[in-house]
């Protein structure tokens, strides 16, 4: 963006728009690497010899991919309301900024709430071990109406059959190891293996911004002293 914004200032071009798109998956071939990165593990390095291992990827089903276009975001208009600055260099970075978070914005509202997503961020709700199935779906139905609430995007399967939808991801993470099934005398409880967390993190990361300001506001409740807050103050905290 700061190159982009260099070559406009030296009149490049009239003007120049950004397309925002956003690209969301069920599941991904690299979603064990991209946990084990959220670790602080290295990345490893990609070998001539893994194009041999492509055959057992496309032989597995990952599931749907959802692309979703937001609207250009034009250089020229962005830079005229970009005020305030006292130095040029202040102006510059004013910009870029203010690039950077409309795009991030747009990019956002066209993120697709998958049921994997939506089941791992019913998971890790409590932050325990393992949670009870009533307890699952109870979150996994108040995270959903929330999500409809903002009138966020849904993936088909979440539209048609949202119980059918959950219980298809519980077995997807199943089968992957992610997550332990147990039928107890009380019922049946889903257990989360420590090393298994940040799997379920990637997974809740592709919906985590939806939650955003719920959680902003939550904790503004949570800190006050007063059983009765204005909407008025809460806004301005």
């Amino acid at each position: 963006l700061s190159i982009y914004s260099d070559l406009m200032e030296q009149k490049a071009a009239p003007d120049i728009h950004f397309l925002p798109v956003s690209i969301t998956y069920d599941r991904i071939p690299e979603e064990k690497s991209y946990a084990a990165e959220e670790e602080g593990k290295s990345k490893l390095k990609e070998r001539t010899r893994d194009l041999l291992k492509l055959t057992k990827v496309f032989r597995r089903r990952y599931g749907r991919i959802y692309v979703y276009l937001d609207q250009p975001i034009s250089w020229q208009e962005t830079n005229s309301a970009n005020t305030g600055a006292t130095t040029e260099v202040e102006r510059k970075t004013k910009l870029v900024r203010r690039l950077a978070d409309k795009i991030s914005f747009a990019i956002n509202r066209q993120v697709v709430l998958t049921p994997q997503s939506l089941v791992a961020s019913a998971l890790l709700w409590s932050g325990n071990a393992g949670v009870a199935s009533p307890q699952l779906e109870q979150s996994y139905d108040e995270l959903l109406d929330y999500i409809r609430w903002k009138a966020g995007k849904l993936s088909q399967t979440l539209l048609i059959d949202p119980k059918g939808s959950m219980r298809e991801a519980l077995h997807q993470f199943e089968g992957a190891s992610i997550i332990k099934r147990h039928h107890g005398l009380v019922g049946t409880f889903f257990e989360i293996p420590e090393k298994k967390r940040n799997e379920l993190n990637f997974f809740k990361n592709f919906s985590i911004h939806r939650y955003v300001s719920l959680s902003l506001f939550s904790n503004l409740l949570w800190i006050s002293n007063s059983s009765l807050i204005p909407i008025r103050q809460l806004m301005e905290d």
